[in-house]
């Protein structure tokens, strides 16, 4: 049996989809697994070249053929808010019942809202999943990360939904105490609407005391902040985020939607403190203590922080960081086994 994953986002977006999919092969290394994505051969060649370690059987969707399939090969298809035009070739190959599928979908019905790229609408984007997931192989299954996502998709009458979040990979036993401590808050992720970066620089000019990492890509910046107290920075390899997490001062998530969330999960395993602007994701599942809140009645909809402030929020936290380790270890390894089963029944 081989794996073959579906997806737009190449390996080296940054992404939490791509990161995701590097992960399942990391951790079921034992079974040949293919990746597939929506990139011209230009755009794969940078991939290729910039990659430290290429996947084998990585391809643009544009090299795939149909025969390349067997009865016995498992589809996983990782939906998003993809172009109409890459999602009509992958309807097609759901459609032609040679192996069996799994959809699993990576985003909220929310993230058309505040997504300002000339994407697919997540109404649309969900008539597909049910269209091909009708037309599919019988043992075909949904699968989303969260039960308010599974909500979502209760007027799809056809499709039953099960939640299973990707596990990532965990190297963290050894390594999770930070060795190069900064004064940083860190936000992590494409500088959008989505990921609430126009939250985060009402934050940041409402708290004049800190200072800020952003890592990510996008068409919002602080430009109008005073030089040096917001370092932005391209997205790095997955190995150097999450070094950069582990020496930050605490993880800033302002997301107006998350389907799960892995940073926030990754910031437990490294237990640094997470503060957020609202419960989205994961944190909608956790103590409401694990997490300091920065929404705000006054005019700007956010309260800034001063570095008193800050000191009282980490040091509190810190009371929770290893109890949020425990939690992040377990559910992982619980993923992992879902996954695990999963495969083997499908398989």
């Amino acid at each position: 049996m081989r794996i073959w994953h579906f997806h737009y986002y190449p390996p080296l977006s940054g992404g939490g989809l791509a990161r995701y999919v590097l992960d399942f092969l990391r951790i079921f290394d034992a079974i040949d697994q293919r990746i597939v994505f929506c990139r011209s051969k230009d755009k794969f060649a940078d991939d290729q070249a910039n990659l430290h370690v290429l996947p084998p059987g990585l391809m643009p969707l544009s090299d795939f053929k149909l025969e390349l399939l067997q009865k016995d090969d498992l589809v996983l298809f990782h939906v998003t808010h993809t172009p109409h035009a890459s999602w009509r070739k992958f309807s097609d190959i759901a459609s032609a019942r040679v192996a069996r599928a799994i959809f699993v979908l990576h985003t909220d019905l929310e993230h058309s809202k505040f997504n300002s790229l000339q994407v697919w609408p997540d109404q649309l984007r969900l008539k597909f999943v049910d269209r091909a997931y009708t037309c599919s192989a019988e043992s075909a299954r949904i699968i989303v990360f969260t039960e308010y996502q599974k909500s979502q998709l209760a007027y799809l009458s056809s499709v039953t939904a099960s939640v299973v979040p990707m596990p990532i990979y965990c190297d963290f036993e050894d390594s999770y105490e930070s060795k190069t401590a900064t004064d940083k808050l860190l936000i992590l992720g494409e500088r959008n609407l989505i990921k609430g970066y126009d939250r985060f620089i009402k934050f940041a000019a409402l708290s004049p005391d800190l200072t800020f990492l952003s890592v990510g890509s996008g068409d919002i910046t602080c430009r109008s902040l005073p030089n040096g107290r917001v370092q932005e920075i391209e997205t790095l390899p997955y190995h150097a985020s999450l070094r950069i997490l582990r020496d930050s001062r605490a993880l800033l998530v302002f997301s107006r939607t998350e389907s799960w969330g892995r940073t926030i999960l990754e910031a437990y395993l490294f237990q640094k403190p997470v503060i957020a602007f609202e419960p989205v994701g994961v944190l909608r599942q956790v103590p409401k203590e694990w997490t300091a809140y920065v929404a705000g009645s006054n005019k700007c909809g956010i309260t800034g922080m001063s570095e008193h402030a800050l000191a009282g929020i980490v040091s509190e936290l810190k009371r929770t960081s290893t109890e949020r380790r425990i939690w992040a270890l377990q559910r992982n390894a619980e993923h992992q086994a879902l996954w695990s089963h999963i495969i083997a029944n499908m398989g």
